[in-house]
């Protein structure tokens, strides 16, 4: 790590262990959900949500409701969008995605937030190392989790979903909040800054 100069970080499966609730909250959602967008068929009902493909393919990563809309593609069904005052519900997509965040809500409530084992030890090389680092996450909450987790300090920059809206840039998979993190954290360099 010699060479490195600035390093930014992605916030939710890298630095936070959250995939794991995070998927479950997913999952709680849309598998409480499904019965009222897809109605039983001949008696059948309706594929429950995958935790495992179906969150890495159409929701990890994504604002919320940008992965509530990708699902209902996904599952051929469609809601109109509501309102962000809309109650955590199944009837709009707004509606989902506050009923996600609750589920998710309560988890860390629950179970607090973790960190992985090497995340502490490396921050620290880094910061021996006067590595400048920043984290990003497409989630609007990543600052508090980050803060919970005693991990705020060790950026020079956070980016998050409430960034992303205010700078109207997309949210992953395009790098755009990554690349706005790592152009101001090199911008800091070149004007001489010292960490």
């Amino acid at each position: 790590m010699n060479d490195l100069r600035a390093v930014v970080f992605d916030t939710d499966g890298v630095l936070l262990a959250t995939a794991d609730r995070d998927a479950a909250a997913w999952k709680e959602t849309s598998d409480g959900c499904l019965p009222e967008w897809q109605p039983s068929y001949a008696g059948a009902r309706p594929r429950p949500f995958d935790a495992v493909r179906e969150y890495r393919d159409l929701v990890d990563g994504r604002a919320r409701l940008g992965g509530v809309r990708a699902f209902l593609a996904a599952r051929h069904s469609d809601l109109p969008p509501g309102t962000p005052e809309d109650l955590p519900r199944c009837a709009t997509v707004h509606a989902v995605a506050a009923r996600k965040e609750e589920a998710f809500s309560v988890m860390l409530r629950t179970d607090g937030v973790r960190t992985f084992d090497d995340v502490r030890p490396a921050l620290q090389e880094l910061r021996e190392k006067a590595v400048r680092c920043a984290a990003v996450s497409a989630s609007r909450r990543a600052r508090s989790l980050l803060v919970s987790a005693e991990l705020a300090g060790c950026f020079e920059a956070l980016l998050d979903g409430q960034d992303a809206a205010a700078l109207a840039l997309p949210g992953k998979p395009e790098p755009a909040l990554f690349l706005e993190a790592l152009g101001g954290l090199l911008a800091a360099l070149e004007d001489g800054c010292r960490p």
